[in-house]
């Protein structure tokens, strides 16, 4: 079980990094957005950001009885991912159950992570919380994906 789930998240992962890198130039170099903080930073959180997007997905992997199925259940969290992370309306804003359900989404903390080091030049005394946060997700998510495809080898 962990040798398939580790087969996924590392080509998952690989992509995932391969993407950001082309995002990182195209926003500083065709949008000019300054960035005020740490590459080394920044890359290091991206990619526990991106591990505990992987997770999710071989979470969706592991539940999801056809491919069919999995693409369908990606499609509406996705789009609750998206809203719950404070890119369409603050965290803040939000009703009380909607900000406890978003502590749960990947994307609300590295929204906070890219925000702080590229725009105010925050370094990891500042960010250590989303940090753990977005460890302790991808660790939850893993453990679950873990979980559940262990039981189809039973």
């Amino acid at each position: 079980a962990i040798g398939v789930l580790s087969g996924k998240a590392l080509a998952g992962i690989l992509v995932g990094m391969v993407n950001f890198f082309l995002f990182l130039m195209v926003v500083s170099g065709v949008f000019d957005i300054p960035m005020r903080g740490s590459y080394a930073l920044l890359v290091s959180l991206s990619a526990l950001f991106i591990t505990a997007e992987v997770a999710v997905g071989l979470l969706i992997s592991a539940i999801s009885r056809s491919q069919q199925q999995a693409i369908l259940l990606v499609f509406p969290l996705a789009m609750i991912d998206l809203a719950l992370s404070g890119y369409l309306v603050p965290v803040e804003t939000m009703p009380r159950g909607l900000q406890v359900l978003s502590l749960f989404t990947p994307l609300r903390h590295y929204m906070k992570v890219l925000k702080d080091i590229m725009l105010k030049g925050a370094d990891f005394s500042v960010l250590w919380p989303s940090a753990l946060v977005l460890a302790g997700l991808a660790l939850l998510y893993g453990l679950l994906a873990l979980r559940n495809v262990a039981r189809s080898f039973e």
